[in-house]
């Protein structure tokens, strides 16, 4: 991967070679972890030189755009974090991830999306993405999917456990993948199952 200019967004981090999806392309020590490992504040790691700099902190990673419709996404592994491509990405193409973490922000529509940006310091930007920069038809769609998705997402939560058969929760968590997975937000589904697991059966959870 090389890190190029992006138009309309500065820079950002293009794939120089076709790359499968689940492909880990970066192990790196978590910022505590470094700061362990040399010795240092976490606060000194911004001093560092710069041939150490892009040794531990790979800082052409530090080009990676927003998405809101991401292709790569990251993990915590022990001491490091994973970086893993979450879509087959060509070569050329531009590869990001999310900025924003929290576990709804993948049900969102694109306004409130941005919104949430709006008011997540330092990254106060403009989202140009694939979704939030196409077509108002695509953009009005991307939404209509989304906003099922966090109807269903609310019915499953909030119903009493005996009002779902175990035919109606397959169907709606079917539903809500089936729209994650068109709007390449899988990571903030598994995130809302791994924080409300009792919704489900214990066979059926994640």
């Amino acid at each position: 991967m090389v890190c190029n200019h992006a138009p309309g967004k500065g820079y950002g981090v293009f794939a120089t070679r076709d790359i499968p999806r689940g492909t880990v392309i970066c192990r790196r020590l978590s910022i505590p972890a470094l700061a362990s490992k040399l010795g240092v504040s976490v606060d000194d790691l911004s001093a560092l030189p710069s041939k150490l700099a892009n040794r531990y902190l790979r800082n052409d990673l530090l080009c990676i755009n927003h998405s809101c419709a991401p292709n790569c996404a990251i993990s915590e592994v022990d001491d490091y974090h994973v970086w893993r491509t979450t879509e087959h990405i060509r070569r050329g193409e531009e590869m990001t991830k999310t900025y924003v973490h929290s576990v709804d922000f993948g049900f969102k529509t694109c306004k409130d999306r941005q919104s949430e940006i709006d008011h997540t310091p330092p990254w106060i930007f403009r989202c140009k993405c694939t979704i939030c920069g196409s077509s108002e038809s695509n953009r009005l769609e991307s939404d209509k999917r989304r906003k099922e998705m966090a109807l269903t997402k609310a019915l499953v939560a909030n119903a009493p456990d005996e009002s779902l058969s175990l035919a109606d929760r397959y169907k709606l968590t079917t539903r809500i993948i089936s729209h994650a997975v068109a709007e390449r937000v899988p990571g903030g589904v598994l995130r809302w199952w791994s924080v409300t697991p009792s919704r489900l059966p214990s066979s059926d959870r994640c």
